[in-house]
């Protein structure tokens, strides 16, 4: 086997393979590793179309031929076929997927608690309520909000600037003024999401944690809660955070169906939003630039030509090649330089966003190209927090100012600190994509490496959006086009598997 030719598996993944086959060759081997693979990405399972020999999801190179011979020469002894014995076997099969032990189990408890949860989804309790607002509502948001206090659980979809957050703020103040002992929680997968979303409510009684905080609890008691950056969710912390919540809990899930999933992961807000439980907010207020608009939705229809008849109208598309970089991020960097002189609290005007944070001309080596080159002559340096740190009350994703002179910090929400307090912070010239999530910068400009079409559209998608005015990107073409090609939703079965998921 040429594992040289297969540049997306590793050494993981050939380990898993040989740990369960007890050798490093054949087309089985291949096939659970493949199997691997695909889970690190953040799938549950293995679909195979055995009729015309296709397999989902696919990454290509490998051939799906010899991925699926592989699957069929698996030892049957390492395969469960019912959940009687799925605990005793590393391989399950179901109903044409093929799954990880583990993966298996999620997707099980999902359908139960799922199944748990809906079967009767009307809020009669707010339904007899009359509720009002004192902010106006445009008429999709109206019926957004009936859209939630008809359901018990309600998915709000809508692109960056469509007013999500807005609604539910709203949602949240109207209840408690006439449900004083409604206990609300607001949640996200991220600090900084959870503290943008707290910081626009002015009630004290509301509680917010993390996702990932509330998930130490064995069950989470509350009559709403708000989960915001839903797309960031995947699949075992929804199956760890569905099995917490008990029959009487609103749940309100806020996302983006286009935006980009966790790390190394996918998200589960399409499976969700597949559910007769959604409404689509439309409209957005993001974009001052209409060609900005017209640019994310060709990146959505994935019509590569129309992108790049958009972007370079105005010459904003350069060739990937190291002068052309260096180049535009000293640009970029003057620019950034130049606007902190003028207006140190403001680091919404200028960034950089790399596809990757480490490697060539990941975000971290271009902070440090752009160091050097400022020859360390800055009197304010942009950061990012990198973790989240609650003694301080600062959130991974938060950005700040180090001013030199006076040795402190300051960040967007006033707050300040000594610099020496600070530890697990990095510079912010340039950020990942992932980390520019949540953000809203007037002007962007975004390298695309090589392998970054592996990330798919969704990649493209959220990098566009945070942009206002004016964005210029630095890819080659081929990247782009592969990049739109690629869609990988989260591979599952659960639909399947449960009638009355799919009948809702």
């Amino acid at each position: 086997m040429q594992r040289e030719k297969f540049d997306y598996l590793n050494y993981i993944d050939y380990f898993f393979a040989k740990t369960l086959l007890k050798k490093e060759e054949g087309e089985d081997f291949l096939a659970l590793a493949y199997l691997f693979f695909i889970s690190r990405c953040g799938h549950l399972c293995l679909r195979v179309d055995f009729l015309n020999e296709k397999i989902f999801p696919y990454f290509g190179s490998l051939e799906e031929k010899k991925i699926i011979k592989g699957i069929l020469n698996i030892p049957k002894n390492i395969i469960s076929k019912n959940l009687k014995d799925v605990e005793k076997k590393p391989i399950s099969f179901f109903k044409n997927c093929f799954y990880l032990q583990k993966n298996f189990i999620f997707e099980t408890k999902i359908i139960e608690n799922l199944e748990r949860l809906l079967k009767d989804n009307r809020d009669i309790f707010l339904e007899k309520k009359e509720i009002s607002f004192t902010n106006p509502l445009k008429k999709e948001q109206q019926e957004a909000i009936k859209h939630i206090i008809k359901n018990r659980i309600s998915v709000i979809l809508g692109e960056p600037g469509s007013g999500k957050t807005y609604l539910a703020v709203n949602f949240i103040s109207a209840i408690l003024k006439i449900l004083k002992e409604y206990k609300v929680i607001i949640t996200a997968p991220t600090g900084k999401a959870v503290s943008d979303f707290y910081n626009k409510i002015e009630d004290s009684s509301i509680e917010a944690y993390t996702l990932h905080y509330l998930l130490n609890k064995d069950f989470i008691d509350a009559d709403l809660i708000v989960i915001d950056e839903a797309s960031m969710v995947d699949a075992r912390i929804m199956s760890n955070f569905l099995k917490r919540i008990g029959l009487k809990t609103k749940l309100i899930f806020l996302g983006d169906n286009d935006q980009l999933p966790p790390v190394e992961s996918k998200g589960f807000l399409n499976v969700l939003s597949s559910l007769n439980i959604s409404y689509f907010l439309k409209s957005s207020e993001r974009f001052e630039n209409e060609k900005i608009q017209k640019m994310k939705e060709e990146v959505k229809n994935k019509d590569a030509k129309k992108f790049f008849d958009i972007l370079k109208r105005d010459n904003n598309f350069f060739s990937f090649q190291e002068d052309i970089l260096e180049k535009k991020i000293f640009e970029y960097a003057d620019k950034i330089s130049s606007s902190l002189k003028k207006d140190p609290n403001n680091l919404s005007r200028f960034i950089i966003i790399s596809a990757m944070r480490k490697g060539y001309f990941g975000s971290e080596d271009i902070n440090l190209r752009i160091l050097e080159y400022l020859k360390d002559n800055e009197l304010y340096i942009p950061i990012i927090i990198d973790k989240n740190d609650y003694h301080l009350n600062l959130f991974n994703g938060t950005c700040g100012i180090i001013k030199k002179e006076e040795k402190r910090v300051y960040f967007q929400n006033r707050k300040e600190l000594p610099l020496f307090m600070l530890s697990n912070f990095s510079y912010a010239y340039a950020i990942s994509v992932h980390k520019s999530q949540g953000g809203e910068f007037d002007n962007v400009l975004l390298i695309l490496q090589d392998n970054s079409y592996f990330f798919g559209k969704s990649l493209l998608y959220t990098a566009i959006t945070r942009t206002k005015k004016k964005i210029e990107i630095i890819s080659n073409e081929e990247t782009i086009e592969k990049m739109l090609k690629n869609d990988f939703i989260l591979e599952n079965n659960i639909f399947e598997r449960s009638p009355i998921l799919k009948n809702l």
